[in-house]
Order: structure tokens, then sequence, then C-alpha cells
């Protein structure tokens, strides 16, 4: 399959999920979601992780969609929160968090 073709049934396949998806934005074919509380730990999501826009607010959102659970990982993303991108990982900071 094309990359093209790839990009629009992962976008048919997110729209099901969020039909507020425009645009994938970038897409990583296996992601392991880890909480951190003091210590890294790992959650059972895990799965590909999709970085897209949305027509509603919020406007950019972040999903994995999990193959160990029928229950995605979602987070609506702000301006204000921290995302810092590194060649194999993805911190991600909610403003809430740091309140």
């Amino acid at each position: 399959m094309d990359l093209d073709a790839r990009l629009q049934l992962n976008t048919r396949v997110l729209r099901r999920i969020d039909p507020c998806v425009t645009q994938l934005l970038s897409v990583a074919s296996f992601a392991v979601y880890y909480k951190y509380e003091n210590e890294w730990t790992k959650t059972s999501v895990e799965g590909p992780l999709f970085l897209y826009q949305r027509s509603e607010e919020p406007y950019f959102g972040l999903q994995i969609l999990n193959r160990n659970d029928p229950e995605n990982f979602y987070v609506g993303l702000s301006p204000l929160d921290d995302i810092e991108l590194s060649k194999e990982f993805l911190i991600y900071r909610s403003h809430q968090q740091r309140m």
C-alpha cells in the first residue's frame, strides 16, 4: 500500500473515533504510553499513535489506538501544553497538570 493510500485509510479509521479529524500531522506505527507519577510506569496502552488536526476545539489531538484494550488513549492538545520530541520519545505535559 502506498503512502497516500495508507494516509487515507488511517484518516478514515480515526474519523470513526473522532469525527472532527481534518488532517493527520504525524503517525508512529507503534507507541507505548508511560505515565509519570514520581517514576515512569508502563500502562496497558500500546499501538499506533496519531497526531492530528481537528475542526473543533481542541484543534489538535493525540491518540493511541490501543491494541490491548478497547479503550484508546486520547488527549486534546492546547497551545499551553508542553510537548518534547526526540528521536525515540514524545513527552507530553498538560498545562493543567503543571498548575
